[in-house]
């Protein structure tokens, strides 16, 4: 069902949004969801609202460049419909999202371990090492599809 746009003069972001949420082939929640991950958590209710021209985000310049990487756009476009749109076909997100939550997993895990190395033995330090070098090939095996 498609959706009415209540107040076109406030639906421009809300369009733009939409365009790149379906674009990258992300739901409302899946979105909502990915911006846990960001300085700005965004509800799916928001999510809703603006794309349905009801509201229009308070800082729409600070939503925007969070949103941004997540739609493969430029912020500005996002937030006023200049510069890139959303570029990154739906058919090849599934992938690029399971590449970016590895490379956050990888980067929140070398914190980790740089800190759990310096209580480990010299064979507990082989053996993660070992480990480190084959999630480091898995990782490269799955962006040479991307």
């Amino acid at each position: 069902m498609a959706e009415k746009i209540i107040n076109p003069s406030l639906g421009g972001f809300g369009i733009r949004l939409h365009a790149g949420r379906t674009r990258m082939g992300l739901s409302r929640t899946e979105l909502a969801e990915l911006t846990r991950e960001t300085a700005k958590e965004i509800s799916i209710a928001s999510i809703s609202a603006w794309e349905s021209g009801k509201r229009y985000p308070r800082d729409c310049e600070a939503i925007a460049a969070s949103l941004a990487p997540i739609l493969t756009c430029d912020a500005e476009w996002l937030a006023g419909g200049y510069g890139q749109g959303p570029g990154q076909p739906a058919e090849l997100t599934p992938l690029r999202r399971a590449t970016e939550r590895l490379d956050r997993l990888h980067s929140g895990l070398d914190d980790a371990i740089a800190e759990h190395r310096k209580r480990l033995s010299g064979s507990e330090r082989r053996a993660l090492q070992h480990g480190m070098e084959i999630t480091d090939r898995l990782k490269n095996e799955l962006t040479k599809g991307t």
